[in-house]
């Protein structure tokens, strides 16, 4: 999962635009998905989403998609607001509401989207007219894994190669003490936890299950109930990012609040 650069923390965002992937073309090095730059400025459903993105062809090629509900949040850049993307790379991208592929375990008339106006992942009916930005995966789309490699105290999740801690804070803590618990945490040996950031906790959403929208059997007990990030709200110092496991949506809160902590390496 591509994070912001400069804050220390793993696979910084770095991209890759035109040039062998194509004009029009821009190319995640984290990733390796291959994103279309430009916007239609027309809004689609659900279903004329995917057809706008199946019959899409950049630079001479075609293969594109609409983009999973995870391969979407990897390109929200929280650090910033209209819009929550890197701009170099996608210049012109309104902040509007966008379409994944995704839709709801408990409501399969609704789907996934993200709102690039702040960054909030949610869920939307299917027949709504929103925004699309397609994708392509050179040699197939990835496949998600579909189990993690458990420890006692740990599972590591091997679509990301983070390892999580299978429990939680015993109680809500503030953003700042959640912070301060994962630094202090030590679990199978190791002492290197952190605070994950929005789109990193968003890579433990199941969306086949709700509340929780977890797998169970490695996170067992989870709470449906608000987690913090580590992301601030486009750099405020007052406002962070939280992911809520009822089914998945993201949105911020004060620095304040009390929520559950789960820290991740």
């Amino acid at each position: 999962m591509p994070n912001t650069p400069g804050l220390g923390l793993p696979n910084e965002r770095h991209y890759s635009a035109g040039g062998a992937e194509g004009e029009g073309v821009v190319t995640d090095l984290v990733t390796g998905l291959e994103w279309q730059q430009g916007v239609p400025d027309e809004s689609f459903t659900f279903t004329e989403a995917a057809s706008y993105c199946a019959g899409l062809e950049l630079g001479g090629e075609g293969g594109f998609r609409v983009p999973t509900r995870i391969e979407l949040v990897s390109l929200l850049e929280l650090s910033r607001a209209e819009p929550s993307i890197d701009v170099s790379a996608f210049p012109g991208t309104p902040g509007d509401w966008f379409w994944s592929s995704s839709t709801s375990a408990g409501d399969p008339t609704r789907a996934y989207h993200a709102y690039f106006y702040f960054g909030y992942p949610d869920l939307e009916d299917r027949t709504s007219a929103l925004r699309v930005r397609c994708v392509r995966s050179p040699g197939g789309e990835r496949p998600r894994a579909t189990a993690y490699d458990r420890r006692a105290d740990t599972a590591r999740d091997p679509f990301t190669g983070l390892t999580w801690q299978r429990g939680t804070a015993d109680t809500p803590l503030t953003q700042g003490d959640a912070d301060e618990y994962c630094a202090d945490l030590v679990l199978d040996g190791h002492d290197d936890f952190r605070l994950p950031t929005m789109p990193e906790l968003e890579t433990l959403v199941d969306e086949s299950v709700r509340a929780p929208a977890i797998d169970r059997v490695t996170f067992p007990e989870t709470p449906a109930l608000p987690f913090w990030t580590a992301s601030s709200w486009a750099g405020s110092s007052d406002l962070a990012w939280y992911v809520s496991f009822d089914y998945g949506a993201a949105l911020y809160d004060l620095v304040s609040a009390p929520f559950q902590t789960r820290c991740v390496r």
